[in-house]
Formats: structure tokens, sequence, C-alpha cells
């Protein structure tokens, strides 16, 4: 996995207007024929046409992806993890992914539940996402290099309707990758390719790419956008900040039926098997009336509120904040609105960021012997 400096290898990709995804995939393609990638994981459309989820594909003429997709169904890193869990992949995997995904791919290298040494990891650009429903809904109207488009250009009606979590991402734009694919601060119809490893320029060479200059443009954009996000950021924690204290939690999932979802699509929770499912928690029914006896009434289903508490100890400081939990929530809970919180608290108290460097060891993992040296004794 490359280091933040980048190799300097900068190119562009030219497309005509309307055919941004299909050049993209004549890209990808060429990774495939010139053996530079035995197979490509990326968003691709199902057959049905209204949804992309990622596809492994190895023959160049079935590779069809949408990677300008505005709509994150699940997390890249779990698949990339699924592929590499067991060790090494035996010819590299071109893997397309948004910095979310990336850095959350960098805690699970981490934790040892994902292999990057034969992965080229293809970073792009985010404009953003819409939920699953909105998505379908909005590409009834327009295609997803449309609605790309308008996230790249802010259009208010439809920036409004992105995920909370991708509207206050403070970090839109890929670091650690081996290819980095841009579009913010770049002329109408450029790709910016940037080789940011050896193995990025190694995937490059030969390729039919366009040599460009860096005017700084592209930098004074993300510098903008950054800053958009940084407030963006700022104010949603604040308007939030009243979730505080037993009763105003308990509060906000009480509507919460434990199926669990958020913790099956978190790119962080790797777990073969959760406590919350074993058999730790399992009552009888003479345990449960028991408890109705000393207490009256309680919710059923039971535990939900210490599952969140729990899982939230678990996975807070890898949390990526890229808001999948909230998306798979059937009844609602706005998550986003405590987790942003916690998980920036959280790593603020460590001065840790997750997949900030893959070289960066995890604090749960290492003592320092300084550490909240104001807590005990000097």
């Amino acid at each position: 996995m490359s280091e933040k400096s980048g190799s300097g290898m900068i190119k562009g990709l030219e497309f005509v207007k309307g055919a941004m995804v299909e050049t993209f995939n004549a890209f990808l393609r060429d990774l495939l024929r010139k053996g530079k990638a035995a197979a490509v994981l990326a968003p691709q459309r199902v057959p049905s046409g209204d949804m992309v989820f990622p596809a492994l594909v190895s023959n160049p003429e079935m590779l069809h992806a949408d990677p300008f997709a505005p709509v994150l169904p699940v997390a890249m890193a779990k698949m990339v993890s699924t592929l590499t869990c067991e060790g090494t992949l035996p010819g590299r995997v071109a893997a397309v992914m948004t910095n979310c995904q990336i850095r959350a791919l960098i805690e699970l290298v981490k934790l040892k539940q994902a292999d990057t040494a034969n992965v080229l990891i293809i970073g792009m650009d985010c404009v953003g996402t819409f939920s699953i429903t909105d998505y379908t809904q909005l590409t009834e109207e327009k295609n997803s290099e449309e609605l790309f488009t308008s996230l790249l250009r802010e259009e208010p009606s439809l920036v409004e309707k992105a995920r909370p979590a991708c509207r206050t991402c403070r970090e839109p734009i890929p670091e650690h990758c081996d290819i980095l694919v841009g579009l913010y601060g770049m002329e109408e119809g450029i790709l910016w390719i940037e080789a940011r490893s050896e193995r990025g320029v190694e995937a490059l060479e030969g390729l039919d790419l366009k040599d460009i200059k860096d005017s700084g443009s592209r930098k004074t954009a993300i510098e903008n956008l950054k800053g958009k996000r940084l407030e963006a950021d700022k104010k949603f924690r604040e308007e939030h900040g009243y979730i505080k204290g037993i009763e105003e939690v308990a509060k906000f999932y009480a509507r919460c039926i434990n199926c669990q979802n958020c913790r099956r699509v978190c790119p962080i929770c790797y777990c073969e098997e959760c406590f919350f499912c074993s058999d730790n928690l399992s009552q009888t029914a003479e345990s449960l009336l028991s408890r109705a006896r000393a207490r009256g009434a309680f919710k059923m289903p039971l535990d939900t509120l210490l599952f969140h508490t729990g899982r939230m100890n678990h996975m807070i400081l890898s949390c990526v904040e890229c808001g999948l939990c909230e998306q798979a929530c059937p009844v609602n809970i706005p998550l986003m609105r405590v987790l942003k919180r916690a998980a920036s608290d959280a790593q603020a108290a460590f001065d840790y960021t997750p997949g900030r460097r893959p070289d960066e060891e995890m604090p749960l993992k290492v003592f320092r012997e300084d550490e909240f040296s104001h807590l005990g004794e000097e």
C-alpha cells in the first residue's frame, strides 16, 4: 500500500461528455488485457439495471463497471477482506474503492483480517453517495454519470439528498492507494490519473494515457472541498450534541428491533460469532418472568441498548464514519448522529485516525507509559 506522498507520476484520461464511465471501463479492461491485473473488483450494475454491487471480473468482455455510481450498498473493504483473509492472493486484483473503504481496509489489515500484498488499490474521488432507495429513484431520471457530475458541481437539490455521512465526510479524497482517480479541479473531459506507489507506476506503464501538468487547480479545489466538509461536520455534531446521558441515549435507540443489520454491514465488525448473537445473553422463560416481577415491565427484544453501546465500544476507534450502519437500519435510526461524535471524541483522545497511516499501530494494541498520565500518578 502506498505512502501519502505519491510517486509523482501524473497522467490524464480523456473522455467525451457522457462517456466518462465507458472510458474508465476501457482503462480497467486494459489492466486485464495487458496482464496488469488478473481480475478487477469494482461496482458493476446488476442485471435488473437499478443497482450496482461489487463484482469480481476476470474477463475484459464482461467488465461493465459503474465506479462513479454515487451509491454504496455494501462495504467494499469487506469484499477485499473476503478475498484475502486467508492469505495473499495468487493473482493481482485491482480494487476500485472510495476513501472511507480504503481506510476501513487499512484497519482490517491491522486486525489481520485482510492482506493487500497483491491488491492494486484504485482510489476514487468521492463526491458523496445516496441511500439505496434514493439512488434507485434518482436513476429513473438521471444515469450514474449525470448524478456523479451533479454532486461534483455541488447542485444543492442533489447535495441535500446525499447521505449525512457523506455530506459531513472530512476525508473524501484517497490518500493511501496505488492509483488515484480524480475529477476535482480538473478540466472538463479529463480524469486525473496519479500513480502513488511503485505498484501504481508499473500498472500505468504502457497504457494509453495523456501527459498533463499539475497547475495547482486540483489542490485548490480539494482544499476548498475539505473546508466545506469540515464546517458541515462541525455543524452536524453541534446540532446533535444533546444526545448524551442515559435517558437521551435510551430514547435515541428506543425503536431498535435488534436486527443487528448495523453490525452486519459495518466494514470493521468481523467476528465470526458476535457476543450479542451467542448464548451468553440467552434467557430462560423463568428468568424473563423473574425479571418482569422485579422490574414490573421491560421492553422486548432485550438488551438493544447493551448491543449498541457494546458494539460501539468494540469498533469506535476504527470507525471511518462511512454511514453504512445508518443506511442499513430498517427503522431509520439516524445512527451517525451518535457515532460521528463518539468516534471523533474517542479517536481524538488517543490521537488516532483510522486508516491515516498503514504503519500506525491501533491504540488498543499498544501501550505507552505516558498515556493518560494525568488520570493517574505522575
